[in-house]
């Protein structure tokens, strides 16, 4: 294999998941949260790790859910507006956490 064959198999292999739903093609705001949201909030939203909240108990609603996402809070949220760009990851991630509500 030629170096240029591993650089392209290295890059490539770098590329962030999908987040899409391979079955519908839609964008799937479970993967998104796993994938940026589960490591400190738990898979049910009812972690809270480093500070998070408990989304479990959360009575926020999507606008809400949406502002925090992309500006993040004064309690140690980043913003996530510069890593999800795209509206519908966005919408299907606030779908997805509003979801984890009780």
């Amino acid at each position: 294999m030629t170096i240029q064959a591993l650089v392209i198999l290295f890059i490539s292999s770098c590329s962030p998941p999908t987040m899409t739903n391979p079955d519908t093609g839609e964008v799937d705001g479970g993967k998104i949260y796993k994938n940026y949201c589960k490591s400190c909030h738990g898979p049910k939203g009812d972690r809270g790790l480093s500070n998070a909240a408990d989304l479990s108990k959360s009575t926020l609603k999507e606008n809400e859910i949406r502002q925090i996402i992309l500006y993040g809070t004064d309690n140690g949220m980043s913003a996530y507006k510069s890593v999800l760009t795209a509206e519908k990851e966005i919408e299907a991630l606030v779908k997805h956490v509003k979801s984890l509500q009780q």
